[in-house]
C-alpha cells in the first residue's frame, strides 16, 4: 500500500507540472512531455483507468454425485474394468501398411506414363474409376522409388556436355588504330519497353569513340555499316574486340573482318569485365548530368549521340591517358600539353621546395595498353592514373 501511495503522489505531481506547463508556458502537450522527458505513451499508460480486479470465486469441495447402483471405489484401490474396456473398436485406427500389389501397380502406372507428372496419373486413373490409394500416398511411394517428374525427366533427357572453356582475351595496343573494340546499349525512349541501339566503336589505346550508329535495333547491318566506317578510317586495325551478340558473331561481320585482314576477338560469356574499356565509356555516357531520361525520337537520340561523341573526344579530360583527352592521344597532341604540365610543376617546385618529399614527376600516357594485361611471368600490367607500372609480385 505504501508503494502504491507513494506512486499516486508523484502521478499527481508530474500531471499537475505538466498543467503548469501548458496553461502558464503556453507549450503544447507534446512540448511539456519531452521537456520532462517523458514520452506519450508512459503518459498515457500512466493515466490509464484501472479497472479493480474481481474477487477469485471460493471453490468449495462437493461429492461427485454417483448413479444409483454404482460404488466409489476406496482410497488406493484400482476400479473393476467394465466389460467394455480393453477391446478394440470396431473400426480399427490402425494405418493398413499398402499391399505390395499395390505398390507395385503405383509404380508401373508411374513408369507407363513419362510424359505425366504423379498427379496427372493418379487423376488420369481417378477419372477411369481406377483407385489404389490416395495422392498423397502416390507421391510417397514415387520418391520411395525415385520416379518424381523431376526424376524421370532428368534420367530421359540427353547429358549435357558443358561447353569448352574459353580463353581470356588478351589484347595489347601499342599505338592508335590498332585495336577497335565495341558494343551495343540501349537508350530509352517515350514508349515503355521500347529503345534504341547505339552500337559504338573506340579505339583502345587513346580510348577515343571512333564510330556510333543509333538503330532502332540492335542488327547485324548496322553493325557491318559501323565497322566499314571504322576500318576505311583506320586501315592499321589489326584485331577488332566485341561481345558474343548476334550481330556481332555474324556471317557477315566475320566476312568482312576477313576481307580486311582483321582478326576477330570475342569476350568470354557473361563476363563484362572482358570488354571493361567499351562498358567504361557507356557509364560516363549514361551518367553525365544532361543525360536525358528518355528520348523523343531516334534522330534526337543520333542529334544527342553525336553530341556526346565530340564532347568526350575532344573535351572530357580522361583518367585512363593521364587526364589528357582521347583525341590528343590519337592524333598525338598530347605531347604539347605533356611539356606545359612539366614546366609548370618545376615552377611550382622550385618555388615551393619544402611542399614535396621528392622533385614531382608528371605522367605521361602509357606506351602499353592491355585488356586483361596479367602476363605470362606472373607480373600485372596495373593503369593507375593512365600511367602503366609494372608491379613484379
Amino acid at each position: 500500500m505504501d508503494e502504491q501511495r507513494a506512486f499516486d503522489q508523484g502521478l499527481k505531481e508530474e500531471n499537475t507540472l505538466i498543467t503548469d506547463l501548458t496553461t502558464c508556458a503556453r507549450l503544447s502537450h507534446n512540448k511539456a512531455l519531452r521537456l520532462i522527458k517523458l514520452s506519450k505513451s508512459t503518459a498515457y499508460y500512466r493515466n490509464k483507468p484501472r479497472p479493480c480486479p474481481a474477487p477469485k470465486p471460493v471453490l468449495q469441495a462437493v461429492a461427485a454425485p454417483t448413479a444409483p447402483g454404482v460404488e466409489l471405489a476406496a482410497p488406493g484401490v484400482e476400479p473393476t474394468p467394465e466389460p467394455w474396456q480393453g477391446k478394440e473398436p470396431a473400426v480399427s485406427s490402425v494405418r493398413q501398411a499398402l499391399a505390395e500389389h499395390e505398390r507395385q501397380f503405383i509404380v508401373d502406372a508411374i513408369t507407363a506414363y513419362p510424359q505425366l507428372s504423379v498427379s496427372g496419373v493418379f487423376n488420369m486413373l481417378f477419372n477411369k474409376g481406377i483407385y489404389r490409394a490416395s495422392l498423397r500416398t502416390w507421391w510417397r511411394v514415387a520418391k520411395q522409388h525415385k520416379l518424381l517428374h523431376k526424376d524421370r525427366v532428368s534420367a530421359l533427357s540427353p547429358v549435357k556436355r558443358s561447353p569448352t572453356p574459353r580463353v581470356k582475351p588478351r589484347l595489347e595496343a601499342t599505338q592508335p588504330g590498332q585495336v577497335v573494340c565495341w558494343d551495343v546499349t540501349f537508350l530509352p525512349s517515350l514508349v515503355r519497353g521500347k529503345t534504341y541501339a547505339l552500337h559504338l566503336a573506340i579505339d583502345l589505346f587513346s580510348r577515343k569513340i571512333v564510330g556510333a550508329k543509333v538503330a532502332p535495333t540492335e542488327n547485324t547491318s548496322t553493325a557491318v555499316e559501323l565497322l566499314t566506317q571504322v576500318l576505311a578510317d583506320n586501315p592499321g586495325v589489326v584485331t577488332v574486340h566485341s561481345d558474343n551478340g548476334s550481330a556481332m558473331t555474324s556471317t557477315r561481320v566475320r566476312r568482312l573482318l576477313a576481307d580486311h585482314g582483321v582478326a576477330l576477338s570475342l569476350i568470354r560469356p557473361r563476363v563484362s569485365d572482358d570488354n571493361a574499356f567499351v562498358e567504361s565509356v557507356f557509364h560516363t555516357l549514361k551518367y553525365r548530368p544532361f543525360y536525358p531520361k528518355v528520348f523523343a525520337s531516334m534522330d534526337q537520340a543520333r542529334v544527342w549521340v553525336e553530341e556526346f561523341v565530340v564532347y568526350y573526344n575532344t573535351v572530357h579530360p580522361h583518367s585512363g591517358v593521364a587526364g589528357h583527352t582521347p583525341q590528343s592521344v590519337f592524333d598525338g597532341s598530347w605531347r604539347a600539353a605533356h611539356r606545359l604540365r612539366v614546366q609548370a610543376l618545376d615552377a611550382h617546385y622550385r618555388q615551393f621546395p619544402q611542399r614535396y618529399v621528392g622533385r614531382p614527376v608528371v605522367q605521361e600516357v602509357a606506351g602499353v595498353v592491355r585488356l586483361n594485361g596479367a602476363r605470362d611471368d606472373g607480373s600485372v600490367q596495373e593503369r593507375v592514373g593512365g600511367v602503366a607500372s609494372l608491379l613484379s609480385a
